[in-house]
């Protein structure tokens, strides 16, 4: 008489099966919520610092969330400069505004960007010579 070999999913199998599931949902919504935020690693852009001595800034990359205010010069070769509204502060993230309003040049290489009044975007910011705000990067966001 043959054997028939044994077809039964062992109870082990579907618990290690649902567990790995479980933890494959876990890890994606960890992944989705901190991937989200551009410019996670970089530090927001001390506002009261920045107003006292933008010159002890010079050359440091931050991060900078706003509203764009107004557009308020244009030039073909050095890019568009915009004052913005700026959005919370030190990390705070309730995008209620400071009452903070900073220009900020966005270089031609950024060009492709259409920016209008209103909208809000999160800027990665490097202070350049005399503490002039020059966006680097920018990504809209819609809080």
């Amino acid at each position: 008489m043959a054997r028939r070999a044994n077809s039964k999913i062992r109870p082990l199998w579907i618990a290690l099966i649902l567990g790995a599931l479980v933890l494959a949902i876990i890890i994606g919504v960890i992944v989705q919520n901190t991937g989200g935020e551009p410019y996670r690693t970089l530090p927001e852009l001390d506002m009261a610092e920045y107003l006292n001595n933008a010159n002890s800034l010079q050359g440091n990359v931050y991060k900078l969330r706003g509203q764009i205010a107004q557009s308020l010069a244009y030039s073909r070769s050095k890019g568009r400069l915009f004052s913005v509204e700026v959005s919370g502060n030190n990390n705070n993230h309730n995008g209620n505004s400071t009452g903070d309003v900073v220009p900020i040049l966005v270089p031609s290489n950024l060009s492709y960007l259409n920016l209008q009044k209103g909208q809000r975007y999160i800027f990665r910011l490097e202070v350049g010579d005399g503490g002039i705000l020059k966006a680097q990067d920018m990504k809209k966001t819609s809080s």
